[in-house]
């Protein structure tokens, strides 16, 4: 018996689409929470977007820039787009792109006032630093330093980006034919394993640089450069251990995990990141490591069984 022929939807560019109007045509679940969506359901639903259209600068997502369209829950929709725009407006103002892509620049220009940082209510993006005040008194001697940092990520934010992105590209990639619900391939939120987050600045995080290694003999299923960079992935298969994954948005901000039922070998007995206790005893920081470009392979690979 012969497996099933992949159906991967419309083709647009590179675009996929598993949505139609048709609730009948379109997938039946949900491949975010895996409700039934769709044909005879009453469960509210609308058409998503992988790669949400205002996550990345405008005009990025043009030619034949990678996308995925299927039907998803209102519910999961909405939750989905409230941390992009957080994620977006972090990405984007921090990101290399306002520098030298104008398109970057006036997104990022617009995010810094009409955004608002979710952990500081009424704070616009532009004003929502973080300080750190180090005091240091010893007999004859006093000191106190100030540090400001830019806008951060909300660590929900990343976690429901992360996550999502995550289901829906194995999804698309396991999947063989998703009007069906036997051979549709849903990915529970639990099974994803989330390593970190790690700045442009610290691309060269040793943790992240191990795993990199640790997984680069793995069968690649996916190696994405979309939005004119602006987005990235990577999904990475073993058979026995598991799945990793990476993600990169907006050149800024690196995410990357795995995918298993329970704990990982991959992300144990990892290197030093050099902590280091702050004067006073109350915080801990460490050096940021960046990455050079010739050094960087996160996102390289021959890409086996590819959906495009």
């Amino acid at each position: 018996m012969t497996a099933p022929s992949r159906r991967i939807g419309k083709l647009t560019g590179k675009t996929v689409s598993w949505y139609e109007k048709s609730g009948k045509l379109s997938n039946r679940h949900c491949l975010y929470c895996g409700i039934a969506v769709g044909g005879e359901s009453d469960t509210p639903s609308n058409k998503e977007h992988l790669i949400g259209r205002n996550f990345v600068p405008s005009g990025s997502m043009g030619g034949d820039a990678f996308n995925f369209l299927f039907r998803a829950c209102v519910q999961c929709n909405s939750r989905k787009a409230v941390a992009e725009r957080h994620i977006s407006s972090v990405t984007l103002i921090n990101g290399p792109g306002r520098q030298h892509d104008p398109r970057a620049a006036a997104v990022a220009e617009r995010k810094e006032i009409n955004d608002f940082h979710p952990d500081k209510p009424g704070v616009a993006m532009g004003r929502a630093h973080d300080t750190l005040s180090i005091n240091s008194n010893r007999p004859g001697f006093s000191m106190s330093v100030g540090f400001t940092s830019p806008p951060r990520a909300n660590d929900a934010a990343v976690a429901e980006i992360a996550v999502s992105h995550v289901q829906g590209l194995f999804s698309l990639l396991t999947t063989h034919n998703f009007q069906e619900a036997s051979t549709l391939c849903l990915l529970p939120a639990r099974q994803v394993r989330l390593m970190g987050a790690y700045g442009r600045s610290d691309w060269g995080n040793p943790h992240l640089l191990e795993v990199t290694r640790r997984t680069q003999a793995w069968s690649c299923h996916a190696n994405i450069i979309s939005a004119d960079g602006y987005f990235k992935a990577t999904m990475r298969r073993h058979e026995t251990q598991g799945w990793f994954w990476a993600l990169e948005w907006n050149k800024f901000l690196r995410v990357a995990g795995g995918i298993a039922h329970g704990e990982m070998e991959l992300f144990e007995s990892l290197p030093d990141e050099k902590w280091f206790t702050l004067p006073g005893g109350r915080d801990r920081a460490r050096e940021e490591l960046p990455l050079a470009d010739e050094n960087d392979v996160l996102f390289t690979g021959a890409v086996k069984d590819s959906f495009l």
